[in-house]
């Protein structure tokens, strides 16, 4: 990994939104922009955690995604394994932050999430996305908040 800082990214709900969400892979373009402006401020790496892994690989769904304008240039890529929805969603990230604590620096992340996790632990990390809306700019001043802290760890 190059970065410091992990992001967990969901996908519908996050870079689609209610009114977008007709097809599995319908993103909205200023969703993209938004995230793009993080990854080319901080860059994170990205872990995605989106039910769209139950249906494809996390290479088709990079290819998905930079298709639709993300651009990944020198991001770190990887995603949680629901073992074929074996596991829930929370249960995946953290599994993943369990087995990449000492390796990957892991304990610095933030969860972008249309759901609101159970443990506290992870409630602290995440920047709750309106499903109707998507990724916003208050969205992403939240964020920014959260990554300046976590840089200070």
């Amino acid at each position: 990994m190059k970065s410091n800082l992990n992001i967990f990214l969901d996908i519908d709900g996050v870079l689609n939104n209610h009114s977008a969400h007709v097809e599995s892979v319908s993103l909205v373009s200023d969703k993209i922009q938004l995230l793009n402006f993080i990854l080319f401020k901080y860059l994170p790496n990205i872990i995605i955690s989106s039910s769209w892994l139950l249906e494809y690989d996390k290479e088709t769904i990079k290819i998905i995604l930079e298709r639709s304008g993300l651009r990944y240039s020198d991001i770190f890529y990887d995603a949680i394994d629901y073992r074929d929805g074996e596991l829930s969603k929370e249960e995946a990230i953290e599994n993943y932050i369990k087995s990449h604590l000492d390796e990957y620096n892991i304990f610095r992340y933030v969860i972008i999430d249309d759901e609101f996790p159970s443990s506290n632990e992870l409630k602290t990390n995440l920047i709750y996305v309106d499903n109707k809306a998507g990724l916003t700019y208050k969205n992403i001043y939240y964020l920014e908040k959260k990554l300046i802290k976590l840089e200070q760890i």
